[in-house]
């Protein structure tokens, strides 16, 4: 397991989902990056142009240890990879879970070649306070409804 340590102030213009670490410490306590894509692939009417895969996927922080992450901690950015292909997504919503032990995001919309993905490796930029850091979700499978 690669563990990052949060240090000074820096500024991250990008995470790389094949190589971000699955983990970091922050105050002693371990986070780590879980995330739930699928594909919508159910018939829908869709504007004859629409560039984008029908994809979502569910990003979250939680906390090993299950108690509540400070309010400091945030996702602002996520990056998704298949194959030779990286893309970086459009990020709506954050909710806490009721324990606040979890972050959760929405990423939507992708490029076509997400289509042909069996799997996906996601990776999130985490602020917390004026520190970043990315963590990496290696490998989740891609759900398809259809």
């Amino acid at each position: 397991m690669m563990t990052l340590l949060l240090g000074p102030p820096r500024v991250a213009t990008g995470c790389d989902p094949r190589t971000a670490p699955l983990s970091f410490l922050i105050e002693g306590r371990e986070l780590r990056l879980v995330a739930s894509p699928w594909l919508n692939l159910m018939p829908i009417p869709v504007k004859p142009l629409d560039k984008h895969a029908p994809f979502r996927a569910n990003v979250t922080i939680l906390a090993v240890d299950s108690l509540p992450l400070s309010r400091s901690v945030l996702i602002d950015s996520v990056w998704v990879a298949a194959g030779q292909h990286t893309w970086g997504g459009r990020l709506e919503g954050a909710s806490r879970s009721a324990d606040s032990s979890r972050l959760m995001r929405v990423v939507w919309g992708a490029p076509p070649w997400l289509l042909q993905a069996d799997s996906v490796d996601v990776a999130a930029r985490v602020r917390t306070g004026k520190r970043i850091a990315c963590l990496r979700a290696p490998r989740a499978h891609l759900v398809r409804a259809e």
